[in-house]
């Protein structure tokens, strides 16, 4: 199935969850937050929100700096 994830296409297995989406693309789900379809999600929420053909993620990656 095919998701765009900020603005690029990207194929993954059906069934994919957005937890799976980020430890695929290297991302801490600890240090990210996501928007799938428009709407945020909680981070409680990437492991049990499977993501379908066609969707949209935003993902938005927090850095510390000083």
């Amino acid at each position: 199935m095919i998701v765009r994830a900020n603005g690029k296409a990207k194929e993954l297995a059906r069934g994919t969850t957005i937890a799976q989406f980020l430890e695929l693309a290297k991302l801490p789900a600890g240090q990210v937050v996501v928007e799938h379809n428009g709407e945020p999600r909680r981070r409680e929420e990437y492991a049990t929100t499977v993501l379908r053909s066609g969707d949209t993620l935003e993902v938005a990656q927090m850095v510390g700096g000083g």
